[in-house]
């Protein structure tokens, strides 16, 4: 017995199993259950996935307010990583056949690096939630989790009027494109202008300052692809923008100096 228990301490000890990239649908997943590792009250449902094909599933109620589920570890993580899913909300009467206009009602992603602890990310609201039948790709950035083997977490939570199910399919967790050669190798240059709230939450105006008066500074703004998303003309030393940025991971110029700002 001695013996036994002495080879067994000597057996390494394994924490979790380890997904990634992550790249599931949910139809081969038998309805009423949820792929292995993962856990809550949502379920795989029929026809509640995209093409009518099986998705996971939550029915939030003004007498069952939330509904979650969480994900296996997914893990570790490369730099430049990016979530993506698919999402709609639909009225419980004759589904699918009313769509949902959303008041204080909110389905919000989390992640956690214990699976005890999960901070919000990433999430939908009546300011940037379109009413419709068909789901809506959402693509979120998670640079800045290099190494980290996580769980994510979707939560739906009601707020008002009628009952309505949460349908979520086609989840990917996966290598994102990096910036060009020349815009990654200049992200690190000394920032001699300033930018803040960074992290911004969408919506939100961007303060900019820089360290003495110049008559002019033309300031543009570039996704991680090195496309130009917009352009701002600022007199003096200091200026408030709104450049109306979705969320993800841009790159602020002022002539040859840039400075990363992430959108929540």
């Amino acid at each position: 017995m001695k013996l036994l228990i002495a080879l067994l301490c000597a057996l390494p000890v394994v924490l979790h199993a380890q997904n990634y990239p992550l790249d599931i649908g949910f139809s081969n997943v038998l309805s009423g259950q949820l792929p292995t590792g993962w856990n809550g009250d949502m379920a795989v449902m029929n026809y509640h996935g995209l093409n009518d094909d099986k998705g996971i599933s939550g029915l939030i109620s003004g007498g069952d307010k939330e509904d979650s589920v969480v994900t296996d570890w997914v893990g570790p993580l490369d730099d430049y990583i990016q979530i993506i899913f698919w999402y709609r909300l639909v009225d419980e009467l004759i589904y699918p056949s009313t769509e949902k206009n959303l008041t204080t009602d909110k389905l919000v992603l989390s992640m956690s690096d214990d699976g005890l602890n999960f901070s919000p990310i990433y999430t939908i609201d009546s300011t940037n939630h379109l009413a419709s039948l068909n789901f809506k790709k959402i693509d979120f950035n998670l640079s800045g989790h290099q190494g980290e083997t996580v769980k994510f977490k979707f939560w739906a939570r009601h707020g008002k009027g009628s009952s309505y199910y949460v349908d979520i399919d086609s989840i990917k967790v996966r290598k994102d494109f990096p910036p060009p050669a020349g815009l990654q190798s200049s992200l690190n240059a000394e920032p001699f202008f300033t930018l803040f709230p960074n992290p911004v939450t969408q919506g939100q105006a961007l303060n900019l300052r820089f360290p003495k008066t110049v008559f002019q500074h033309v300031v543009s703004i570039y996704n991680l692809m090195g496309e130009k998303i917009g352009t701002h003309t600022i007199n003096g030393d200091a200026a408030t923008i709104s450049p109306g940025l979705l969320p993800g991971i841009y790159v602020v110029t002022d002539e040859n100096l840039r400075k990363k700002i992430v959108v929540q």
